[in-house]
């Protein structure tokens, strides 16, 4: 499984469904995903060229997006063995915000 579905099972074996994606296969594989709650969006995105990924949150005052995860690399979701330790603490970022869809 490639890192950027990888985290996005994360995302969505707790609950969130995404609302927008864009994948760039023609852009190293870059892509990101929106996730949309009442109280908040979340959006995922991958740089396919650096192989590392976050997750970010959309500010209610600002409106822009803050990275509220970890930087995640290929390395810590393909490894062997995977680094259990970031990919917990990437979870709890999305648990955070709860699947109340």
């Amino acid at each position: 499984m490639n890192p950027y579905t990888f985290l996005k099972s994360i995302v969505e074996e707790l609950g969130f469904t995404p609302k927008e994606e864009e994948l760039r296969p023609e852009v190293f594989g870059s892509a990101w995903v929106i996730y949309a709650t009442q109280s908040a969006q979340l959006r995922l995105v991958w740089d396919g060229k650096d192989g590392v990924g976050f997750l970010e949150c959309r500010s209610h005052a600002t409106g822009k997006w803050e990275a509220i995860s970890e930087i995640m690399t290929e390395g810590d979701v393909e490894g062997n063995p995977k680094n259990e330790k970031k990919i917990a603490k990437f979870r709890r970022a999305v648990e955070g915000f709860g699947p109340s869809l």
